[in-house]
């Protein structure tokens, strides 16, 4: 992504994160995934697709140390000057440059509905994580407000709860829990 492109966006990206509606959806989400973090422990975090870092807030929590993921050096570079305890690393979410069974919890929050073929993220997650590891994962399913994304210049694909079950069928990777706010479905998934 060009420069201009990526300022232009943060632009739009920041007017729409002041919207009060914006606000209340992002406070709903985020009680969502603390809610599936506190389920779990973790010391070897993964944080794919990191953006602007709002994952962050919610993961520092749990440990001192988190490799983050980005394929814009713009967002990461933003990311280390807040979060000085990251580790960063330009890469693309389906070819990821970590050894077999890396990270004990990997969140992927905001990331699959911009992947035509989840299904290679997902096999990534299942490489990377150790036996009895976890993750989180988010789906935009079909609403007239992820539709609206398309507004700000975002290219989505949505999903539903079906359409993770059916790919979860030729996983390891278990459902533990569900939560679902307005616009976002979140998941805790497990490997056995």
């Amino acid at each position: 992504m060009s420069k201009f492109i990526w300022k232009i966006q943060s632009s739009f990206y920041h007017r729409f994160r002041r919207n009060p509606l914006s606000v209340r959806i992002l406070q709903n989400e985020n009680k969502g995934i603390e809610a599936l973090l506190n389920e779990i422990t973790a010391r070897h975090i993964l944080d794919i697709g990191c953006g602007r870092g709002n994952n962050l807030h919610l993961l520092s929590k749990y440990t001192t140390s988190v490799v983050v993921i980005d394929n814009v050096l713009e967002m990461l570079k933003n990311v280390k000057l807040e979060f000085k305890l990251t580790t960063p690393v330009v890469a693309d979410a389906c070819s990821l440059p970590f050894k077999d069974g890396s990270f004990d919890l990997i969140s992927c929050i905001g990331v699959l509905e911009y992947i035509k073929d989840w299904q290679l993220v997902l096999q990534e997650v299942h490489r990377l994580l150790i036996p009895d590891g976890r993750t989180i994962i988010t789906l935009s399913p079909p609403h007239p407000f992820n539709y609206g994304r398309w507004l700000l210049g975002h290219r989505i694909f949505t999903r539903n709860t079906t359409d993770l079950h059916n790919l979860l069928d030729y996983t390891s990777l278990q459902i533990v829990s569900h939560h679902k706010t307005l616009i976002q479905d979140q998941f805790l998934l497990k490997k056995s």
